[in-house]
């Protein structure tokens, strides 16, 4: 094996000639009908990708709703999201209270996460709003 150090020059002709011979006899300006859409799907990604990220930071992880004296309970099981601040908030509250758990994932409906709160009944989902809440958090 040859272990002479070769030089910036040398490297970008060794590439530039393996690029020449990937790309085959394609001449220069048909590569916009290459580059371009895939320098638009990387836009479309990295939009995707920043608005997502924006929207699961803005988004409220649990709310509480009132009705009647009794109270509702509704808990979104985002990544990073936790049950505590919720827990909280519903063991002040001396009253009947009911939890909805929107997971996509069996770990937050386990009995642990729910041994010291007071008076909480927790209900699932309904089969069909959870079937819609699966295909639009499908990973």
């Amino acid at each position: 094996m040859n272990k002479e150090k070769i030089t910036l020059s040398q490297l970008e002709q060794y590439l530039s000639k393996a690029a020449w011979i990937l790309k085959g006899p394609v001449d220069a300006s048909d590569f916009k009908v290459y580059i371009f859409p895939l320098l638009f799907f990387k836009r479309v990604s990295d939009i995707y990708d920043e608005e997502y990220q924006t929207a699961l930071e803005e988004s409220e992880d649990c709310k509480i709703f009132t009705y009647g004296g009794k109270y509702l309970a509704v808990y979104y099981d985002f990544p990073n999201s936790s049950l505590d601040e919720l827990k909280e908030e519903m063991n002040k509250i001396e009253a009947e209270k009911v939890l909805y758990c929107f997971t996509v994932s069996p770990h937050c409906l386990e009995e642990e996460n729910f041994a010291d709160w007071k008076d909480i009944r927790l209900e699932p989902i309904p089969q069909k709003i959870l079937d819609v809440y699966k295909r639009i958090f499908k990973n």
